[in-house]
């Protein structure tokens, strides 16, 4: 180890008390660093106050407040769910709002709505042309009154049909029957002869 020297200093001689110096009198100048310092005192305890107030109001505010990375959230929830399929216009309720069974808690958009019940009360209204009402026939009444004529008039064609046919049958007797005994006296008188049969 190396050791270092040094050199022991002078004592300073010592003053009695009644040798120190006697105080200056006041000035402007002595006054003003007491007055420095104490404005540096006022605003260094004016930052710690702020600082302890803010701190202090933060911690006010989330005191209450958890915030953890992995967490559940333990609630009722409840699916609300439309009858009818539209855009929703307006939300009544806020968000944790309690409700009872009844209340309005949004607006439906029912111009969609507005024009099936349009087409629905078209429909209606051309089946009951269709239809016909009391005191006038309607389409289905015109048809119905149209198919009971072609069905008379079928009823005619057949009945009309059945007195040909049997016109017809009469007067097929009619002409067989002299053809008939012709044949058969012909037949009589000449002797019979082998039948021919040729296969194509």
């Amino acid at each position: 180890m190396t050791d270092i020297y040094t050199e022991p200093r002078p004592a300073r001689p010592r003053t009695p008390e009644s040798q120190a110096p006697a105080p200056e009198p006041s000035t402007p100048d002595a006054a003003a660093p007491s007055t420095a310092a104490r404005i540096r005192r006022l605003v260094l305890l004016a930052v710690v106050l702020a600082a302890a107030g803010w701190g202090l109001v933060r911690w006010l505010a989330r005191r209450n407040i958890v915030t953890t990375d992995n967490a559940q959230v333990d609630g009722h929830i409840t699916p609300i769910a439309p009858k009818v399929q539209a855009f929703v216009t307006r939300v009544l309720v806020d968000d944790n709002q309690l409700v009872k069974a009844g209340d309005t808690l949004v607006v439906l958009d029912d111009r969609d709505l507005q024009l099936k019940l349009r087409q629905a009360e078209a429909d209606l209204a051309l089946a009951r042309s269709q239809a016909g009402g009391r005191s006038e026939a309607g389409q289905a009444a015109a048809q119905l009154g149209t198919a009971r004529a072609q069905a008379a008039g079928a009823v005619s064609s057949v009945g009309a049909a059945e007195a040909r046919f049997r016109q017809a049958e009469t007067d097929l007797r009619r002409t067989v029957s002299p053809v008939a005994s012709s044949s058969l006296r012909a037949r009589s008188a000449k002797p019979s002869a082998p039948a021919r049969v040729s296969v194509s």
